[in-house]
């Protein structure tokens, strides 16, 4: 052993002053955090741990899926609509939901968002999708949804997405196609033969901006409608997984 790692065995064997220890093990979890090796606690260990505290396993696993909802992913707003061209979710739960769930979890995504749609198993990996071709309404508000569930490796992914390009052409084209040049072109042409053309001018582009924000805040609320739809629908595929999950192990 060198001077060096002699010098440093004595030391660890001297007792060590209160602040130095203090500051000892407040770098000591600082590099627990940062270790690379960080172990992950499993929703069992969790379980275990809550039932000495006296918690009861199923609250445990439902604060976990809370959690994971909570978390789940969404795209980015777009200033110019007043919201996002794509509803995008994502959640990881622990265990791997069994095949013969699948009809319920296409059940809870019907029922949560009213579309038709077509489910395709590859291997144990689910894939449903709602296109506009299947839906029972117009054409114009027809909805695109894809759902995936992948279980692997002791984890199952759930994926929800949905495109709103025909939303974003059914609300901003009939709002400013229909209100914004019927309302706003007879007014300016009327002050155009007036001889006020400037004022013409003035009062189609106020009014069309006035129609361009009732547009933004009509999709706005259009978009967080279907979020709300599809978050139910994830919530009750959430719990279907949960319970899928828990009577296979048991």
């Amino acid at each position: 052993m060198s001077a060096v790692g002699r010098q440093l065995q004595r030391s660890l064997q001297q007792s060590i002053p209160e602040p130095d220890a203090a500051l000892i093990l407040e770098r000591a979890a600082e590099l627990q955090r940062h270790a690379s090796d960080t172990r992950r606690m499993s929703i069992a260990e969790l379980e275990e741990a809550a039932a000495s505290a006296g918690i009861s396993p199923v609250h445990v696993r439902r604060a976990a899926y809370e959690l994971s909802l909570r978390r789940a992913r969404r795209d980015r707003s777009s200033k110019l609509l007043g919201g996002p061209r794509t509803i995008l979710i994502e959640v990881a739960l622990e265990g791997e939901i069994p095949v013969v769930a699948y009809e319920y979890v296409i059940e809870a995504l019907r029922r949560h968002t009213g579309e038709l749609g077509v489910a395709s198993l590859i291997g144990r990996s689910l894939t449903w999708s709602a296109h506009p071709s299947h839906s029972r309404g117009s054409q114009l508000w027809a909805r695109s949804i894809a759902l995936t569930i992948v279980p692997r490796g002791g984890r199952t992914c759930i994926r929800i997405e949905e495109k709103l390009d025909l939303l974003v052409r059914g609300v901003f084209g009939s709002i400013l196609g229909g209100v914004g040049a019927g309302g706003g072109a007879a007014p300016s042409l009327g002050l155009g033969l007036l001889g006020f053309p400037a004022l013409a001018v003035v009062g189609l582009g106020a009014w069309s901006l006035g129609c361009w924000a009732l547009a933004r805040r009509t999709y706005r609320g259009r978009v967080a409608l279907r979020e709300r739809q599809l978050h139910g629908a994830l919530e009750a595929i959430i719990d279907i997984a949960g319970e899928s999950i828990r009577a296979a192990a048991a």
